[in-house]
């Protein structure tokens, strides 16, 4: 499996343990197993929002933190069902916070990706600053600065493309 997929979340994990907690939502929601589990992915899913993530750990913050209002409408676009902020509580997929807030549990491993791609993409920008300071402007191109010690005049060309010398070195001769 290849790792260029831009999105740093490209599927969604289920931890077994859901199955019997899905089995104890369906029957307060009056649905099947499989619409509570269906349920469930779709609104961690819809709190996974990669650019969302991505603002809460540059805010130092490494949970999902939800208004009661926010978690009943997220639930009901998720499973089409009104589901009330404390069953889901009751149940073990929030956490009650002070102040009427609940984090959503089981988003954890959707930190782990986002904070890697964060990481990469700030060593890349280094890694470009630092290549552009190297680089000096000639003739309207960006061009390599000669590197220190190496001999007057030598290209920075690929060793294997340079062009053979008219005379060989002394260590030839």
């Amino acid at each position: 499996m290849s790792d260029s997929s831009s999105d740093p979340l490209p599927f969604t994990q289920l931890d077994r343990t859901v199955k019997a907690k899905a089995a104890i939502l369906a029957g307060a929601m009056g649905v099947s197993s499989q619409h509570a589990v269906g349920s469930l992915l779709v609104f961690w899913d819809l709190n996974g929002d990669p650019r969302e993530l991505e603002k809460i750990v540059e805010q130092g913050k490494d949970a999902v933190v939800l208004t009661a209002a926010q978690v009943a409408l997220r639930f009901q676009i998720a499973s089409g069902k009104e589901t009330s902020p404390d069953l889901l509580a009751e149940i073990g997929f929030l956490e009650p916070l002070d102040g009427g807030l609940f984090r959503v549990r089981g988003m954890s491993r959707y930190f782990k990706p986002i904070t890697r791609r964060i990481q990469a993409r700030a060593a890349a920008s280094l890694g470009g600053k630092v290549t552009a300071a190297k680089l000096k402007r000639s003739g309207g191109k960006f061009v390599a600065e000669e590197p220190a010690g190496a001999p007057a005049g030598e290209s920075l060309e690929h060793p294997l493309k340079r062009k053979p010398a008219d005379e060989p070195s002394d260590d030839q001769a």
